[in-house]
């Protein structure tokens, strides 16, 4: 409380601030803040006047689709666009993967369609077949235990099978070390609660 009044953190004497402080102080009345300001496009985008790039129409404009694949990995088999270069509105269908590429990720892009209504080429992207078979490296661990397949990736790209030997190691030396672990762990405890 002596310190306030003696012109401390909180007090109002005390010494005048310096030149610099004094050129940065807050102003006694504030310019911007708390004062209301005019937005000179509320009323368009209130009203719906308000033009986005989304609401622009050009004419001979096409729409794009992606049609992307739904595996994580895999290869591609075939890709067939004949119905869709067929359906209504569609100026272009183009294969994005051949047969026989690698899908790398999930969302990978296989093929594309441009029409000229995005309503059509969302439809066009529905009629496109396109043929993966799901490769071993990105499915689940549980899936590939259950074909026999190999379970660990070694350097190099050398695969290696775990095999699992319940004949193999000490079991009494095992018990032993398990139990020292379990008294050195409860006497670190007993040492805690001590203090």
């Amino acid at each position: 409380m002596a310190d306030q009044q003696a012109g401390g953190r909180g007090g109002q004497g005390g010494a005048a601030p310096s030149p610099a402080a004094a050129k940065y102080a807050w102003p006694a009345k504030p310019v911007l803040l708390s004062t209301a300001v005019k937005r000179l496009d509320g009323p368009d985008k209130v009203t719906g006047r308000a033009r986005y790039s989304y609401d622009i129409n050009r004419p001979g404009m096409l729409y794009g689709r992606i049609v992307r694949s739904p595996h994580p990995h895999a290869r591609v088999v075939s890709v067939d666009l004949s119905a869709a270069e067929k359906a209504p509105g569609v100026k272009a269908a183009l294969a994005w993967k051949e047969p026989g590429a690698q899908v790398m990720y999930q969302g990978d892009p296989v093929a594309g369609v441009a029409a000229d209504t995005e309503e059509r080429a969302r439809d066009a992207t529905g009629v496109c077949r396109t043929y993966k078979r799901p490769t071993t490296r990105g499915r689940p661990r549980r899936h590939v235990a259950l074909e026999g397949a190999p379970s660990r990736a070694v350097a190099g790209a050398k695969v290696r099978r775990e095999l699992h030997d319940p004949d193999r190691g000490d079991r009494a030396a095992t018990r032993a070390r398990m139990k020292r672990t379990t008294a050195a762990a409860e006497q670190l405890d007993d040492d805690q609660t001590r203090r």
